[in-house]
């Protein structure tokens, strides 16, 4: 594996089972990379028949495509951030698409929501 590959820091971590559970074993996949000055680690999946070399790959090509300089091969982003970020946020629903009606029926129920509301209001 060459210095400048999107593998470079690739490790694959195994857990053996304890005496009781020997027959559990698991495998992770992380980085160990550099970010401001700093060692850290990303999970980037666990072994299994749907999870392997060539998914792990194309994750890779694709956070090293994101997250580093393309000159130097430094990372400018923290894998780790943008992951829990992913988490965190909320996509919009998509306001472009029409609903299908026409302007008397826009008119029709914005006329009948803002009369209940005013009715509401009333009777509070």
């Amino acid at each position: 594996m060459s210095n400048d590959s999107h593998q470079k820091g690739l490790k694959l971590k195994i857990f053996k089972g304890t005496t009781e559970d020997s027959k559990i074993n698991k495998k992770i996949f992380f980085i160990q990379y550099w970010f401001n000055g700093r060692p850290s680690k990303h999970k980037i999946g666990n072994y299994s028949q749907s999870f392997g070399v060539k998914e792990c790959d194309e994750y890779l090509s694709k956070l090293h495509e994101t997250h580093t300089d393309s000159r130097t091969g430094y990372y400018i982003k923290d894998p780790n951030e943008t992951a829990k970020n992913d988490k965190r946020i909320v996509p919009k629903p998509d306001t472009t698409l029409t609903a299908g009606k026409t302007i008397n029926e826009v008119i029709e129920d914005y006329c009948n929501n803002n009369h209940r509301s005013k009715i509401r209001a009333h009777l509070q």
